[in-house]
This record gives structure tokens, sequence and C-alpha cells, in this order.
């Protein structure tokens, strides 16, 4: 393993669980000393520094452009939805803009049934793909990442190893409407976030921004199903409700909603295992989008995703494969 992983994943530090209903989330902190800074996607848009449209006027599913105007770095989190344009999209993969710079982002739809402009520029939705689906999308990704590992491919095609399988997606959002008993005219994945906003919010409420927080380990009926760390407070504190709501909408309506299934000293245990369970993994280096590098991790039943810039780590994800009964 990378030695700016390995020394991310031995500084952090677990908090003390909070757990609502068959959620449980242990707040990660980290003493990070990272030689750079970034903006998030969030703050960037907000600042009128970033520019995200349509490839070109005709467009294009699978990706974007972003045009970074400022002299900041700026990070796409992995599975972020972008609201506009000719359809939503949620971004494939963590993607380190660099400073006054134009980039080619994959993405992939989030919203099948529209296909025509209603804004020329996005803006972000304040939504992540349902973390279930964020996990298989990661998974899918790590096999096409491998498979095409010693392809030549130019750069203007480097979207192509990003490939979440948009059918997949598709499916994914269709089956979280029925499971939600939304709707949307549009199939539009923000759709089902925002008819089901009381619920969610009560799971955004149960589980606030810790101070110096910058990640989270999260368990569902006791079992660890993903987790994510930045190497800034600032940055994570962006993205926080976004990971509570992308956990939350898979929960609401859950047969298993109230239960308890492990005791909050093994529930400790199951966490600090899953965030470590990486060192048991393969590692395999890719160039990415952008800045850094590209590190993808497999094991038997957890995988994950780690961006590093300067021998430093900026963000990682450790998903579970399991398909958890809810």
């Amino acid at each position: 393993m990378k030695s700016s992983v390995a020394d991310a994943l031995k500084q952090a530090r677990m908090g003390q669980p909070v757990q609502f209903k068959n959620l449980t989330v242990f707040p990660l902190f980290e003493e990070a000393n990272t030689p750079f800074t970034y903006l998030t996607m969030r703050s960037a848009l907000e600042k009128g520094w970033v520019e995200i449209t349509e490839l070109n006027e005709g467009g294009s599913v699978p990706v974007l452009k972003v045009i970074n105007r400022s002299d900041a770095l700026v990070l796409l989190l992995d599975g972020e939805e972008l609201r506009g344009a000719k359809q939503n999209r949620i971004v494939n993969t963590s993607i380190l803009l660099p400073a006054q710079s134009e980039t080619a982002i994959p993405v992939s739809c989030t919203e099948r049934g529209r296909w025509h402009y209603n804004s020329r520029q996005f803006s972000e939705s304040g939504y992540m793909m349902s973390s279930m689906s964020r996990n298989s999308k990661n998974a899918r990704m790590y096999c096409r990442m491998m498979a095409m590992k010693d392809e030549p491919a130019e750069a203007s095609e480097s979207h192509r190893a990003y490939d979440a399988g948009q059918g997949e997606v598709w499916s994914e959002i269709s089956a979280l409407h029925g499971k939600l008993r939304t709707s949307s005219h549009s199939d539009a994945m923000s759709d089902a976030y925002e008819q089901r906003s009381g619920d969610i919010n009560a799971y955004v409420a149960a589980f606030p921004l810790q101070p110096g927080q910058n990640g989270m380990v999260a368990l569902l009926n006791g079992k660890p199903i993903s987790a994510d760390m930045l190497s800034q407070p600032d940055a994570y504190a962006d993205i926080h409700e976004k990971l509570i709501r992308s956990l939350a909408v898979e929960l609401i309506g859950s047969t298993q909603a109230d239960s308890t299934v492990l005791s909050p000293e093994d529930m400790s245990v199951e966490a600090y295992k899953f965030l470590h369970t990486l060192h048991e993994g393969h590692e395999a280096a890719f160039q990415p989008v952008g800045l850094g590098e590209d590190l993808r991790y497999d094991i038997a039943q957890a995988g994950g995703a780690a961006l590093t810039y300067q021998d430093a780590l900026v963000h990682l994800n450790i998903y579970s494969k399991e398909k958890m009964a809810l």
C-alpha cells in the first residue's frame, strides 16, 4: 500500500458512534499536513470560479466540460450530482482539477427522461448517488478499469475507463423510486430525494458535523457499508450532509428501521476492521482525470479508491460489496 494512504489510515482516529434507527456513524478525525489546499465543487461554484457545462452544444451523455478559472485546486467528489443543462449527472470518480484549467470529466446520467436544456450551466443539486448504488458503481468501475489497464488510449478518451455502466445507473434509480414510492416525469434521481426530504432530514439532524471531522464510517444494521475521508476538514464539511442523505435514502421504509444488531463496542470493532481492510487487498495505480494518482483496491467483500496528490491523500472511499437486506 502506498505510504500516502497507509499513513492517513494510521493517523485516522474514530470518534464516538452516533446511532439513529439502524444507521450508525463513526466520525473520523485526522491531523493531516498536506502540502496543498483545495476547494470543493460547492465552494468553487458558489464563488463563481468554476463553470460546468455540456461538452459542446450537442452534448455528450458520459462527458462534461469543467473550466476552472481560479488559481485554486478544485475537488469534484465521486458520486456528487450536478443539476441542469440537458440532463442531471453524477461525477463518476473523484477528480482534482488543476488551477486555470479546462477538463473533460466522466459522468453518468441521473435523469433519463430529459435531453434538452433547462440551463446553460450546471449547479450543485445538494445530493449524491445513494450509498449502495455508489458502492455498486465503484465495484463495476474497478472491473472496467482493470480490464482497460493495459489498453492504449488517447487522453481525450480517458473517460472510457471510468464508465459506471449507464444502464445499471438508470436501473438503480428506477429501483430507488419504486422502494420510496416516489415518481418523476423525467426519472430524475433528485426527485426521489426531494419528495422524501422530511424523512431524510431526520437523519441529517441526527448526525451533525463534529468539530474537526474529516470523514466517517457508516454501518447499517451493525454491518459496515462505506467509509469516506478527506484530507481537509473544511472540505469534508461541504459534503457531510450529502453523505448522510445518500445513506438515509436507502433506509426510508426499511423493515429493520429500528433494529439494533450489535453493541456499540462490537460495532466499533467492525468499523475499525472495515477502515483498515484495504491493507489486505490488491492495489492498482492509474493516471486519473485531473491531477494526482488514482489508487484502486479489491478484496473479497470490499473495495476502495484513493485519490492522492504530491504524496498525500486527498480522498479515500471504502465500500462494501455485500448486498444488505433492508
